[in-house]
């Protein structure tokens, strides 16, 4: 085989592949939500616990509102299905994995009998579900049953 000919075969593998990887990816956030940081873990102390805020995130048929949030450590996040709304299934980190926040996956903190500390992931159908953020960044969370559904909650 000449030089010209491995070329061409190298360009078209490498082409195949970028057509590949493209339409095999997932969906991009839709342009209101914010993109999926990768999450650096905190040193900060735990807080006290009760001294935090609610603060309630709604879920509608266009999304999470808001879907940005800023609160203080030791705060708690509400989610709250609304009426008429797709399925919703809260669930930190990224699809489908869900490992962010204690730095397990989907498969263990929803298995039967999981006694680890509270994942960032209801693990189930739902209309209400809260967590207390009580680690410092920046966490992202999206809905299990439609990952287009995207937000970011800032924790300091």
């Amino acid at each position: 085989m000449n030089k010209t000919t491995l070329l061409a075969i190298l360009g078209v593998v490498i082409f195949a592949g970028g057509l590949y990887v493209l339409s095999s990816g997932s969906k991009a956030a839709p342009t209101q939500n914010p993109p999926s940081p990768i999450v650096t873990d905190s040193t900060s102390s735990t807080p006290v616990p009760g001294t935090g805020k609610t603060h309630t995130i709604n879920y509608t048929g266009s999304g999470f509102s808001p879907a940005s949030l800023a609160i203080a450590m030791g705060d708690t996040v509400l989610f709250v299905k609304g009426a008429g709304s797709r399925d919703m299934w809260i669930a930190g980190g990224h699809h489908p994995t869900h490992e962010s926040l204690d730095g397990t996956t989907r498969s263990e903190h929803c298995a039967a009998g999981y006694s680890g500390p509270k994942p960032f992931d209801e693990c189930a159908l739902g209309t209400q579900y809260s967590y207390t953020f009580e680690k410092s960044g920046a966490w992202t969370f999206h809905n299990h049953y439609n990952d287009d559904d995207r937000g970011i909650i800032n924790v300091q």
